[in-house]
């Protein structure tokens, strides 16, 4: 799974333990109970491996609150974390994708 630099950290240090993607209309190529490599977006570097624990649909796009930010790795102040993954998600994704369907997966690190 492919995570942009700063996010690969938080994934490596166990501050995120979710991601979203869009559905694009295709089945979830990650399953319950696989491996993933955790791969640095700027270059491909394979860092680490995550377990799927859960996949779900999210069919009306990111149901995000301020704790589901926390699991995605954004934990600035109060109030402001929201924002904060709204912001990377249109950066990412560009604006109006907020309502996209989504599958959000989640996983833990797989310690060596």
């Amino acid at each position: 799974m492919i995570f942009s630099p700063p996010l690969c950290e938080k994934v490596l240090d166990g501050s995120k333990t979710v991601t979203r993607h869009l559905t694009k209309g295709k089945p979830c190529e990650y399953m319950v109970g696989a491996e993933s490599p955790v791969l640095d977006g700027s270059g491909g570097e394979w860092l680490g491996w995550i377990l799927i624990v859960s996949v779900n649909l999210e069919s009306s796009g990111p149901r995000m609150s301020p704790i589901e930010a926390i699991y995605e790795g954004f934990n600035p102040s109060d109030g402001e974390r929201t924002k904060a993954f709204w912001n990377y998600w249109s950066e990412l994704h560009g604006p109006g994708k907020r309502d996209e369907p989504v599958y959000r997966i989640e996983f833990e690190l797989v310690e060596e």
